[in-house]
């Protein structure tokens, strides 16, 4: 699509069908994306529900291979595995959308902890130099930047286990 067709479907969408776009603002938190040309952009909030998606599979991963219940609370260590205090599921939100419309070519996404309470996630953006959405890793194709990595060593306070 040419960028005159381009710009005319988008002011005809903007005419008719307003709630049908989403402006990008780097501040906003609602709407789902922008497709700035061909480039999707997603909100934060749809950033969050990718994240949690990709934290809700590596949880259920853990499930199957250690059984029992496994919180869906997030407490994450946000750059190291160790690092301490961890953060709310938001703030780990706020963090990964800070360079928007930029976004880190891989985000390493792991559980390392399990309590009754919460599971505690390591969350790693990777030092490349940000980029559009659709230069992210995006393996299988609709991950984004999200790398699920499953940890051999995982702490388990959990009382009931199976």
């Amino acid at each position: 699509m040419s960028d005159r067709v381009g710009r005319r479907v988008y002011s005809l969408l903007r005419a008719h069908a307003p709630d049908a776009l989403q402006i990008h603002d780097h501040n906003s938190n609602s709407g789902s994306a922008l497709v700035k040309g061909s480039e999707f952009v997603p909100s934060k909030d749809e950033l969050a529900r990718r994240l949690k998606a990709e934290l809700d599979s590596a949880s259920d991963e853990v499930a199957h291979r250690l059984g029992g219940p496994v919180a869906r609370k997030y407490l994450i260590a946000y750059g190291e595995p160790g690092r301490r205090p961890l953060i709310e599921f938001p703030a780990a939100v706020d963090l990964l959308y800070t360079t928007a419309p930029r976004f880190p070519r891989i985000v390493d996404v792991s559980i390392i902890g399990l309590s009754d309470e919460a599971t505690i996630a390591f969350i790693r953006p990777s030092d490349h130099t940000p980029s559009s959405w659709d230069e992210t890793w995006n393996t299988p194709p609709g991950r984004g930047p999200f790398k699920i990595l499953l940890s051999n060593k995982i702490a388990d306070s959990r009382t009931q286990k199976s």
